[in-house]
């Protein structure tokens, strides 16, 4: 909850920025659209890093039982498909945010940096999707592959953050 007001504190807080009530439908669907699929990243960033630590201590045998954590196949399971479903929100939101662009009255609000920040993201969640599904990128080098892809999604949600609030 704190991370998704961080997120959206610049939009709504004074500034150039508008009141969330005025903005326009497509930059509405784009917020959310955003947030939803960075919030799926990080649930599948933290199922990677419990199968990395249960991973960790299966090699290290020192896996006692545990009756409320997952398999390591399952979790697995979940980071794939919490990274799919994430992946295509977050390019449906690059689709919208493609064509806030082309809206004159939002084009100030976005940088360069920030569309080349996104296309990084969606290229990195790309190639991890793919080598998954085509070069059996799963289990552990999946697992590190949404953490890395975790992080560099972190940046791009600081670039946002800095763009807007640096406008004032």
């Amino acid at each position: 909850i704190v991370w998704a007001l961080n997120v959206i504190a610049p939009f709504i807080s004074g500034g150039e920025s508008a009141p969330i009530h005025t903005l326009p439908g497509l930059l509405l669907f784009h917020i959310a659209t955003a947030l939803s699929g960075e919030a799926l990243c990080m649930v599948a960033f933290s199922a990677s890093l419990m199968y990395l630590w249960d991973y960790r201590r299966l090699k290290s045998h020192l896996l006692e039982k545990r009756p409320l954590m997952p398999s390591l196949q399952t979790l697995d399971s979940v980071i794939g498909r919490l990274s799919l479903i994430g992946f295509l929100l977050i390019s449906t939101s690059l689709a919208s945010g493609v064509a806030l662009f082309l809206v004159p009255e939002t084009r100030a609000h976005i940088s360069a940096l920030k569309v080349v920040w996104a296309f990084a993201v969606w290229g990195w969640y790309l190639l991890a999707l793919v080598g998954r599904g085509y070069w059996g990128w799963t289990g552990r080098r999946g697992a590190q592959l949404s953490i890395w892809g975790s992080a560099l999604l972190g940046l791009t949600l600081f670039g946002t953050i800095w763009n807007v609030t640096g406008r004032s």
